[in-house]
């Protein structure tokens, strides 16, 4: 189990007041890059939007007959177009670099964080190696009991034993997976197999075996 008092005077020892000054700057400098972008997506629209006006005007012949009518310069019609298209284009072009920006920014607020997972993770270090060495006398304890559970299933054909090992047999590959116990063979006490030896006979007329080594399906 985990010590509390130790775990609460690990976390109190860390400091992550500098790592937290970072990140607010970084979330408050995305922010505005956000905020920029979404005025420019607006203005794009609009701009699109007028294009659109634009060309259905010049599709009917309206605009440039409005322009003869009061001897204007048809001309200026189209240099209206090309200039709101540049300006689209411009803004896009700087919503792109904003793009990357913020991009970037993400990344440096991802490697603060790794920052801080860091320092946590130096402070917890023995409190992670007790929990393992804990874990570990756990799975040899259930090493021992999983080879007698299936020994007393060998011999006795006990459902219940039969149900245990089952289980057991789950746990026992996670831990050899995680290197709590070896893929060794695993043996039942001499005791146990003293006790099923002596009563062999009864064993017999049951046609069971008494098998006193083991392994878990994945060791």
């Amino acid at each position: 189990m985990i010590d509390v008092k130790a775990l609460d005077r690990a976390l109190a020892s860390v400091d992550l007041s500098d790592i937290a000054e970072k990140q607010a700057e970084t979330e408050r400098r995305i922010a505005a890059i956000d905020d920029a972008v979404e005025r420019g997506r607006k203005k794009a629209m609009e701009l699109s939007q007028a294009l659109n006006n634009i060309k259905g005007a010049q599709r009917n012949g309206r605009e440039a007959a409005n322009a003869l009518m009061e001897d204007q310069d048809v001309s200026t019609i189209a240099a209206t177009e090309d200039s709101i298209r540049a300006e689209r284009e411009t803004i896009q072009a700087g919503m792109k670099t904003l793009a990357a920006d913020a991009e970037q920014l993400r990344h440096e607020r991802d490697n603060l964080q790794q920052q801080a997972r860091g320092r946590l993770s130096a402070a917890v270090e023995k409190l992670a190696d007790d929990m393992r060495a804990e874990a570990e006398e756990c799975s040899v304890r259930l090493a021992r009991i999983y080879a007698e559970t299936r020994t007393l299933d060998d011999a006795t054909k006990s459902s219940k034993a039969i149900r245990l090992g089952s289980a057991l047999d789950y746990a026992l590959n996670g831990m050899a997976a995680g290197r709590l116990i070896s893929r060794d063979y695993l043996h039942t006490s001499p005791e146990i197999m003293a006790v099923l030896q002596k009563h062999i006979e009864v064993l017999r007329v049951a046609g069971t075996r008494i098998i006193g080594r083991h392994r878990s399906s994945m060791m």
